[in-house]
């Protein structure tokens, strides 16, 4: 997903876990699936 150089972005009002969690599942089902191992960045 990464190196695919597309770019996934989506506004919430908050940044509580529901959202964040919501905003990945989102993102998951926009690029197709889920990569074998996730690296969390800039938490």
């Amino acid at each position: 997903m990464t190196y695919s150089l597309y770019a996934y972005a989506e506004a919430f009002v908050d940044m509580k876990q529901k959202s964040w969690i919501k905003a990945h599942i989102h993102m998951y089902e926009y690029f197709g699936g889920v990569a074998k191992i996730l690296v969390p960045d800039n938490c």
